[in-house]
């Protein structure tokens, strides 16, 4: 599914494939499948999935499974990427999604405030370049994300002290 891709990819990428269930099943799959560490995938098929998820974010702002999975698998997309930082590239040339990402930091859902943690933090271990669109939203001290108090997990801290003191 991954490495083909395109079957999947332009089932998202269908008007008719928007609705919750079907794509519901297609992003959890896929966020399953690259937490399993799949990193093999030609950029353009990256490319297009950035674009499907980023859609996926934009029709479900409102919370849910489906933004958690879709947020997780960008996050999954951009582990390791730092190595040649062509993935980070094409997350920021997407309009809006840097955006998206960093307003789920205030997030009450702690999956999707995870996801998004982790992605941040993905993009500022590649280069200056990226790092510095990231901060270019503020400090990563300031951004003042939402945790909730309850139920905060070791991996969210782990997360947020990852993300906090990459230089």
């Amino acid at each position: 599914m991954v490495h083909k891709g395109s079957k999947s990819t332009t089932n998202l990428e269908q008007p008719e494939y928007q609705e919750a269930d079907a794509r519901k099943i297609v992003i959890w799959c896929l966020a399953n499948l690259l937490r399993g560490g799949i990193n093999q995938m030609n950029l353009e098929f990256v490319a297009r999935l950035i674009v499907a998820l980023y859609d996926t974010i934009i029709l479900n702002r409102s919370g849910g499974e489906l933004l958690c999975h879709a947020v997780w698998s960008i996050a999954y997309l951009m582990d390791h990427a730092a190595v040649d930082g062509e993935r980070i590239d094409l997350l920021l040339a997407q309009p809006g999604l840097v955006t998206s990402i960093v307003a789920l930091l205030k997030s009450d859902s702690i999956r999707a405030l995870t996801g998004a943690l982790r992605t941040v933090g993905n993009i500022i271990t590649g280069t200056d370049e990226q790092t510095t669109t990231i901060l270019d939203f503020g400090n990563p001290f300031q951004l003042r994300f939402h945790v909730p108090t309850y139920s905060v997990s070791w991996a969210t801290r782990k997360s947020a002290i990852r993300t906090h003191t990459k230089k």
